[in-house]
């Protein structure tokens, strides 16, 4: 799935001005004077000796142009890094036109389309000022999911995932719980994520509040509901320029579409080659999960929390008190009673015992207890032809555009 565009559109070179000298290479930049009023900029207010204030600095700031979804980023970069200035446009595509991204299409031109509609339509005297014909292709996310059954499979997996590196793609160690990074943040080729889409499907639902994009919001929640997101883990590759440039794919939005017009492979292709080195580190691994899916049911349906502000439902407690457990599985009872403080010992084996759990069992577990071994390869399945419903239907263009 196309889960995420960044384009950048020059400005025509008639609305240009110059900064340097013969001894300089010149630079381009957009007098934000000409720009039109509706753009929003910011500045350092500076006050001169007479008391007559000015502003300092100014410089355009990003917007959200909002769609009857959701948003897309938009920033004037009015002087570009190595390159004349440009008009940066980022979105997801699924969620700008159907309010979500638990599954979505593969359609590049339809994507690129709407978004530069949605500029025009928004912002049409800037749009006039775009040499969109130049468009250039900055960024995109490819996304595609497994499905695994259970929370604590699910759980087991991304641990699993927390220790893999390869190569040059090595696991960034800024990890959280359900989410596990690859790759350098300043990566000016790609990056890799893996997480768990139902705790990121609630995040999206708070945002869509947030932003005032109730029906969104409301789509979401039912979404989140379903099999598909409880199980679904996605692997995301973010894919650059630079990237597509060694691979000789052009970064031409326009050439660009036409390549994955002409070869529709070309989105799995490309992702899977974005992740080979992690995909094959993996390939003949196993991972041992203990068959405990009734205890992390227990504790979870007697600890999980509900937060106030946010709504979202915190399983920090139960997975701290089922890391306990399968700690005591592994090393014994004795020896963690032993290593452990006593009050922090103590409330947590009341903590588990309230879970319906007894401190008998508890004391007799052995490490093997209902150990299954799945090889890593009968999990790490991407069925492509499974990434949507049966009855999904690619949602219509913004505005009828045909």
């Amino acid at each position: 799935m196309l889960d995420s565009l960044v384009l950048n559109i020059p400005f025509k070179s008639k609305h240009l001005k110059w900064l340097g000298d013969n001894t300089k290479t010149p630079q381009a930049y957009i007098p934000l004077e000409t720009l039109p009023n509706c753009i929003k900029t910011q500045g350092n207010i500076v006050t001169l000796s007479d008391g007559t204030k000015i502003i300092e600095e100014e410089k355009t700031i990003f917007e959200s142009l909002p769609s009857s979804h959701t948003g897309m980023a938009f920033k004037i970069f009015e002087r570009g890094r190595n390159c004349d200035p440009y008009v940066m446009l980022k979105c997801s595509p699924s969620k700008l036109l159907q309010g979500h991204n638990l599954y979505g299409f593969d359609d590049m031109r339809k994507g690129a389309r709407n978004m530069l509609f949605l500029l025009a339509e928004t912002y049409p005297d800037v749009f006039e000022m775009l040499d969109y014909k130049n468009t250039k292709v900055s960024e995109l996310d490819l996304n595609y999911s497994i499905f695994i059954d259970t929370p604590v499979s699910k759980r087991l997996f991304m641990d699993h995932l927390r220790y893999i590196s390869r190569g040059q793609t090595k696991n960034r160690g800024d990890n959280y719980e359900t989410t596990v990074y690859f790759g350098s943040k300043k990566s000016r080729h790609k990056s890799l994520k893996v997480y768990s889409k139902l705790e990121e499907l609630e995040q999206e639902i708070q945002k869509c509040k947030r932003k005032g994009y109730l029906e969104s919001a409301k789509l979401n929640e039912a979404l989140k509901k379903t099999d598909r997101a409880k199980q679904a883990v996605r692997f995301e590759a973010t894919i650059k320029s630079v990237y597509l440039d060694r691979r000789a794919i052009p970064t031409n939005l326009f050439q660009f579409c036409d390549y994955f017009e002409a070869n529709p492979w070309a989105y799995t292709a490309l992702f899977n080659d974005a992740w080979k080195d992690i995909f094959k580190t993996l390939s003949g691994q196993e991972l041992k999960r203990m068959n405990d899916v009734s205890v992390f049911e227990a504790l979870r349906k007697t600890h999980e929390t509900i937060n106030n502000n946010t709504g979202r439902i915190s399983i920090i407690k139960v997975n701290r008190l089922f890391a306990v457990y399968q700690t005591i599985k592994s090393l014994g009872f004795e020896h963690v009673k032993k290593n452990s403080s006593s009050s922090t010992f103590s409330r947590n084996i009341l903590d588990i015992v309230a879970a319906g759990i007894s401190e008998s069992v508890l004391q007799n577990l052995k490490k093997d207890d209902g150990a299954q071994i799945i090889p890593i390869s009968k999990i790490l399945i991407f069925d492509f032809s499974n990434q949507v419903p049966s009855n999904y239907k690619i949602p219509p263009d913004l505005y009828g555009l045909a």
